[in-house]
């Protein structure tokens, strides 16, 4: 994704800044991230030019293209060309190679880590850091490139190579940079941009350059801004300073109270899972309570889908027939003088025609006549037994009760 917000730290430590809208808006300067952001707003995703000066640009040859591997073994393969401690520092390298070397940048990490917070605190959401230096157009071997500032001056001679010093040292350093050349450059391209571009440049041009001067009345900054100029850019963001890294460095103080949360969210769920398997549980058991009490009062019955439903039809099918009164009055008779006799156990019931079946259970034969007889006293009801076998140490019996004609 295309950044539209590009913000520059020069060697002087001034900031600009510049959105790529259309039409073009004016750059904005600033002496601090607050100070650019108040001119400027914070609204989308912006791109860091970092001063070149500050950095160090080199190649190295590694023996691994594995990126992780890389970073490890950048600082020992260049620890004895640093003067800080390898500690100190923050280590960048290309996407690809140049050659067999590898490109890379280091620069120190408090300096980095200061301008970022500085930028982050300021509210911009800096998606890459790339060297000011690359992405100056692409130097070829035939072509340099020249940024020339009041306070500052890059020289681009390759797509990684180059340097940035102070005007009054180009030169210097220029003729030394022709001299070391494999290819020296027939043409060197000026970018003025200094206050008065007109004015005599601080250097001599060499007799085998031909000088392209290009003013920059909005400053440098468009310049850099320009895609196609920052393809082998190397972002600096790598590493503990990759925008993975500084999100889990934002989460990370709150991982103990996310992993609390989750676990309290675990058992909570376990809980609910818990309880719904025990109320499923009493579901199935409370229905073949159903099924078996509507067997007991409806013996006969075959094909059980829905007892509750079943168990309605029944009794509206005995109100239908008028029948329902009779059947009332024979069990209100009989259910009392049942209730009465020790160790009788009612298996079920049945009502048809006029005469209730009771299945029961019973000590012995003896106590059987008794009950008989308890049954028949009643002066409404005439009792036949059915059937009686001996079962165990039980006996079980068929009682059939009818209304007393008469």
């Amino acid at each position: 994704m295309a950044e539209s917000l590009y913000i520059r730290i020069d060697s002087a430590g001034h900031y600009s800044g510049w959105r790529t809208t259309t039409p073009p808006q004016p750059v904005v300067y600033g002496d601090s991230a607050e100070a650019l952001a108040s001119a400027l707003g914070t609204t989308g995703r912006a791109l860091l030019l970092l001063p070149s000066q500050a950095l160090l640009l080199t190649e190295v040859i590694l023996p691994t293209r594995n990126r992780q591997k890389q970073l490890q073994a950048l600082p020992y393969a260049l620890e004895e060309r640093l003067a800080s401690d390898v500690d100190q520092l923050h280590f960048a390298v290309a996407n690809r190679r140049s050659g067999e070397a590898l490109p890379a940048v280091v620069v120190q990490r408090e300096q980095l880590q200061a301008w970022l917070t500085s930028l982050q605190q300021a509210g911009f959401d800096i998606s890459r850091a790339l060297p000011d230096l690359q992405c100056l157009p692409v130097a070829t071997t035939s072509d340099w490139q020249l940024l020339l500032e009041d306070e500052g001056a890059l020289l681009r001679c390759g797509t990684h190579h180059g340097f940035g010093s102070q005007p009054s040292l180009l030169a210097t350093l220029l003729p030394l940079a022709l001299t070391e050349a494999a290819a020296p450059p027939t043409t060197l391209h000026l970018y003025d941009a200094r206050h008065h571009p007109t004015s005599a440049l601080p250097f001599d041009l060499p007799a085998e350059l031909t000088l392209q001067h290009h003013p920059l009345s909005e400053g440098a900054l468009p310049l850099f801004a320009d895609p196609a100029n920052q393809q082998d850019a190397i972002d600096l963001l790598q590493g503990e300073f990759s925008r993975r890294e500084r999100v889990g460095r934002l989460l990370r103080p709150w991982r103990a109270a996310a992993l609390l949360l989750g676990l309290l969210a675990s058992l909570q769920i376990g809980s609910g899972y818990l309880q719904l398997a025990q109320l499923q549980q009493q579901d199935r058991q409370l229905q073949q309570a159903i099924e078996q009490h509507y067997r007991n009062t409806f013996p006969t019955a075959r094909r059980i889908v829905d007892p509750r439903l079943q168990m309605e039809r029944q009794l509206n099918a005995l109100r239908s027939s008028g029948s329902s009164d009779q059947f009332v009055t024979l069990f209100a008779a009989a259910a009392p003088i049942l209730q009465r006799q020790q160790g009788v156990e009612l298996q079920s019931l049945r009502y048809k025609r006029d005469e209730l079946e009771l299945a029961i259970t019973i000590a012995d034969f003896q106590q059987l006549d008794r009950l008989k007889s308890a049954l028949a006293a009643a002066p409404q009801l005439a009792i036949e037994i059915a059937s009686a076998s001996a079962s165990g140490d039980r006996v079980e019996s068929r009682l059939l009760v009818r209304r007393r004609s008469g």
